[in-house]
């Protein structure tokens, strides 16, 4: 029995908590940077699923299909081989489901980056 579940938003790999997580703990992680996305799920000290969020049928963990019904209606998995549709929004909702814990966009959201890119490029 789940008796503490949190998400994860995570934009650096070394953010990623290294302790094994305790009996009666559940976690979701969605990480996302410029190399990819992915979203993993963990329970009682198990990797019970993850994925990338551009390639769902390379799932791992003990129960990769764990949630599939719910993945698929988010869009993030796709029966052709195109990508999802907004995957990161798609994959805090799973996370949110998953684990009972609900996000508010002030919890995630932040100002988008705007500027040239012209000096980079000369």
């Amino acid at each position: 029995m789940i008796r503490q579940a949190e998400v994860q938003v995570e934009n650096d790999r070394a953010a990623v908590v290294a302790e094994p997580l305790s009996l009666g703990t559940a976690v979701a992680r969605v990480f996302a940077d410029l190399n990819g996305a992915d979203f993993t799920y963990e329970a009682n000290e198990q990797l019970i699923t993850t994925f990338s969020l551009y390639s769902y049928r390379l799932r791992e963990g003990g129960q990769p299909d764990r949630f599939l019904a719910d993945v698929r209606e988010l869009g993030l998995y796709r029966d052709d081989d195109g990508y999802a549709d907004g995957p990161i929004s798609s994959a805090l909702a799973l996370a949110s489901r998953a684990t009972g814990v609900r996000l508010s966009r002030s919890q995630y959201a932040r100002p988008t980056l705007i500027g040239s890119t012209d000096h980079l490029y000369p």
